[in-house]
């Protein structure tokens, strides 16, 4: 082992700000494409408050996704497909068959130059497999190394000790210190620099590498230039790297520490009018330790004689078995696609009551319910209620209807098309409640109840009064925290924190105030119109919200007397990942200020002034309504309430009698799954501080449905379908469909990858066992104490032990409409048109009395399945559809 010397012989010059030659326009622009080509296959990860889901592949659409997995094995362990293990346990439980299998190679024809035979994917199939993950575990040895790796990878592999972990620490350790928001008492004092310059000045003088080894790092940080890309090349030219193996080699690193490098691409995002390369400063940060580690211990490579000498990625299977996996998962969504179209048919079940007399309410025999009285309303329907088109809807929306016929639902994206920062009480700033593709429009300011505006004096009194509680509520934990007070605090104060354990245990809380209801005693909060005023934001431009959110819905006429929108969210305890179980449309939130806030919209009669001059009439006596789905109870609150006019109020109380009984047989339904025995228990698991997994999330999904209701309707889904209303009658320009593939279709695509990649490999784009989580710096957390960021799914939220709730599988896209008017979409976006003829997304037309599935070339081919002998139902006829979609 020897120093580091800051100049090698044969190295290129070195200056403090730009190596030799970069200042030559050409050169500057090839790396500046390089890096930015290497930044695009990175996907960024949102912090804690704000976790949506995110697709890890995000970054490799553009390429087809049967090549997408080689692509990856250049350069990382990551994984694609799923294991053998997993398709032979599909294929012993009976989810696929030989007919399957069969199906896909004769879809497979003529995209793929791989020829694998049925009987060759058979015995495979049927030959010895692990059953168990500890089997699994234990029969799978470490992945090889991939043929590029870093160098660091490379001596970790070959030597004694794990340099390629301890740089792991390291970059995790400082990491955590910078980005930490108001987490730790002694903050980073170099946060004020940017990232590379950072560590730059903490390296310098940081001996913990030294001692684990690694001499001279601190002189060796010193003599690197002071800007990010002048080091990157720099690091890249003293490795003796081709010029052909950069973005390779730099994707590596960055694959390497995939939730750093994501974490820091998020930062790179966040204000484009401020020039950020956090991401840039993360590659150079790592290329530092690499390029340390090679010279510390005179290991290097022979990269020219690896590009003489190619040979194929040696981390996984062999190419025979990566393309019967290919097949098994093909075959697997074939097999879901053709369970999925067969139920897809007419619904003769008009009658109130319900299909199934297994299910019964506490209390009651199965089959005996409490009947909801429903006054007479003449023709009109008592409520339609838009969900969002999140899986967990599918369910409730199933019983609510079943429950009665008088109750209509529809699909649409939870943000109800209002994207929008939500200010809480007192606070300057919000949480954004809109599609992460989306900027908020406005700002949504909560008020007390009763107050007419922020001036009023019992407003600024309750704004007092939550600023002095939260401020003491600080100075109490920073003195729980501190030096000082940490041990005599838990002497002192210990036995009375008992209560409150012993309290939490069993289900209940000794606190009286919770950070929501702060300085606002027994008033409620509410929001008026006048603050889109104030923004100038015009009636016209409500109106403009309003209309868009109606025509999306296909609800432009035959309004009922009761119309609500019902956002969701998820109620959990002590869990950091809580936004992940939120409403992705509102941007990890809950929907409910959205839904508060459209119904306010419409309720507006200046608002409805404008929708009749567009041509959509609302009739006087309609009221809008707000509701909250609890996702983890399955309970659904209704909001607002006083709001509600007295010729209202009764329809009302029958909307909720409905609903209380839907989300009892919801919660029946599920508790199986959950491994309740009773709907109670489901309920006791949402204040359970204890439990790792309150609900299953999205877990399951595998198909969105964009179409009518009918096509739909009491059909059981089993909660693994996002139903998006849409009546393509009435879109004749096809605007609506534009926006729905493009934007509620791409957010399912994103949460159905961030699934399968979870499952497939959880390593890498998972966040492994939640138990051993520790949250770092309020924004992520580490799997244990330290390392790379954790960016997916944990396994509690994918199986249990060996149950397996998620089954992964590429997104169904099954659309109700012309094939031109598909083509029309696909033809004019390119992210549409790389998601489906790149494989990411298979897509199913129904037209007509055919079904067609959109092939890899851009051709359209029939699906000869059995069908209902008339396709007449998919009309908006009244006794069938109803007016809705």
């Amino acid at each position: 082992m020897k120093s580091i010397t800051p100049k090698q012989a044969g190295h290129p010059p070195l200056s403090v700000f730009m190596p030799a030659s970069y200042d030559e326009p050409h050169v500057h622009r090839q790396f500046e494409q390089l890096l930015a080509q290497v930044t695009e296959v990175v996907a960024p990860v949102w912090p804690l408050k704000d976790l949506i889901a995110v697709n890890p592949y995000a970054g490799l659409t553009e390429r087809p996704f049967s090549e997408a997995g080689d692509y990856l094995r250049t350069f990382s362990q990551c994984e694609l497909l799923p294991s053998m293990a997993h398709f032979a346990s599909e294929y012993h439980r009976g989810a696929i068959d030989q007919r399957h299998i069969e199906s896909a190679l004769g879809e497979r024809a003529g995209v793929t130059a791989q020829s694998v035979t049925v009987a060759q994917v058979m015995d495979l199939l049927q030959s010895d497999h692990p059953s168990t993950s500890a089997e699994i575990d234990a029969l799978n040895p470490p992945a090889k190394l991939p043929r590029v790796s870093t160098l660091t990878a490379h001596l970790s592999a070959s030597g004694d000790i794990d340099w390629s972990a301890t740089v792991c620490e390291e970059i995790g350790k400082f990491c955590a210190s910078y980005y930490q928001e108001d987490h730790s008492a002694w903050g980073n004092p170099w946060k004020d620099q940017p990232l590379y310059q950072a560590w730059r000045s903490a390296a310098q003088i940081d001996r913990g590498i030294e001692l684990l080894g690694l001499d001279g790092f601190r002189k060796f940080v010193s003599d690197l230039p002071h800007t990010v890309d002048a080091t990157i090349l720099h690091l890249l030219q003293r490795l003796d790297l081709p010029e052909s193996l950069w973005e390779t080699y730099l994707l590596a690193h960055a694959f390497s520490i995939p939730g750093w490098s994501g974490w820091t691409k998020f930062q790179d995002m966040q204000d484009e009018s401020i020039e950020s390369h956090d991401f840039r400063g993360l590659l150079a940060i790592a290329l530092a330790y690499d390029v340390a580690i090679s010279e510390t211990f005179d290991f290097h490579i022979d990269w020219h004689s690896l590009l003489r000498h190619p040979s194929p990625s040696q981390t996984t299977a062999d190419p025979e078995s990566r393309a019967i996996r290919s097949v098994l998962l093909l075959a697997s969504e074939i097999a879901f696609r053709d369970q999925l179209l067969s139920r897809l048919k007419p619904s003769t079940h008009t009658s109130t009551g319900r299909l199934s007399s297994d299910l019964a309410v506490d209390g009651l025999p199965a089959g005996e319910l409490p009947q909801p009285t429903l006054h007479a309303h003449g023709a009109t329907k008592l409520a339609q209620i838009a969900f969002c088109i999140d899986v967990r809807s599918e369910r409730v929306r199933r019983h609510i209807e079943v429950e009665s016929n008088q109750v209509e639902t529809l699909g649409f994206a939870g943000f109800f098309g209002l994207p929008f920062e939500y200010v809480p009480l007192g606070q300057e700033s919000g949480n954004v409640h809109a599609p992460v593709l989306l900027k908020p429009k406005f700002q949504l300011k909560e008020k007390l109840a009763g107050c007419v505006d922020e001036s009023g004096h019992d407003h600024s009194q309750a704004v007092g009064r939550r600023q002095s509680v939260r401020t003491w509520r600080k100075l109490w934990k920073r003195f729980q925290s501190s030096a000082v007070g940490c041990f005599s605090f838990v002497e002192t104060m210990g036995l009375l924190d008992a209560l409150e354990l012993a309290a939490r245990l069993g289900g209940r809380s000794l606190k009286t105030s919770t950070p929501e209801t702060d300085g606002i005693g027994g008033h409620g909060l509410q929001f008026s119109l006048s603050h889109l005023q104030d923004q100038n934001v015009t009636t016209d431009q409500q109106a403009d919200f309003a209309a868009g959110l109606l025509t999306g819905m296909g609800l432009t006429d035959n309004f009922a007397s009761l119309v609500a929108f019902c956002g969701h969210g998820s109620q959990t305890d002590n869990n950091p990942l809580a936004a992940g179980l939120d409403c992705g449309a509102c941007g990890g939130h809950s929907g409910a200020p959205n839904a508060r806030l459209a119904a306010m919209l419409l309720n507006d009669r200046s608002v409805r002034a404008r929708l009749s001059e567009r041509g959509i009439e609302i009739p006087a006596d309609t009221h809008f309504m707000a509701g909250w789905h609890n996702t983890t109870t399955d309970q659904i609150e209704w909001l607002d309430l006083e709001s509600v006019p007295a010729s209202h109020q009764s329809r009302v109380a029958d909307l909720q009698s409905i609903t209380d009984v839907a989300g009892e047989f919801t919660r029946q339904e599920r508790q199986s799954s959950v491994g309740e025995a009773s709907s109670d228990a489901v309920i006791a698991r949402a204040s359970d501080w204890s439990q790792t997994r309150p609900e299953w999330g999205l877990a399951g999904n595998a198909a969105m449905i964009i179409g009518p209701r009918c096509l739909t309707k009491n059909a059981d889904l089993d909660g693994r379908v996002f139903l998006h209303s849409y009546d393509c009658d009435s879109d004749l320009n096809g605007d609506v469909l534009e926006a729905i593939m493009t934007a509620p279709m791409v957010v399912a695509h994103w949460i159905n990858m961030q699934y399968y990649a979870s499952s497939v490999d959880n390593r890498h784009f998972g966040s492994g066992n939640k138990t051993i989580h520790n949250v770092v710096g309020r924004f992520g957390v580490f799997s244990g104490n330290g390392g790379d960021l954790q960016s997916g799914l944990p396994e509690q939220s994918l199986r249990c032990g060996d149950q397996v709730q998620h089954i992964p599988l590429r997104l169904q896209a099954v659309i109700v409409a012309p094939r031109a008017a598909i083509d029309k979409v696909i033809d004019k976006h390119a992210q549409v048109r790389d998601r489906l003829q790149n494989a990411w997304v298979h897509l199913i037309a129904i037209e007509g009395d055919h079904r067609y599935r959109y092939q890899e070339n851009g051709d359209w081919v029939q699906l000869h399945q059995d069908l209902p002998k008339s396709m007449d139902w998919l009309d908006p006829q009244p006794e069938v559809c109803g007016s809705l979609v």
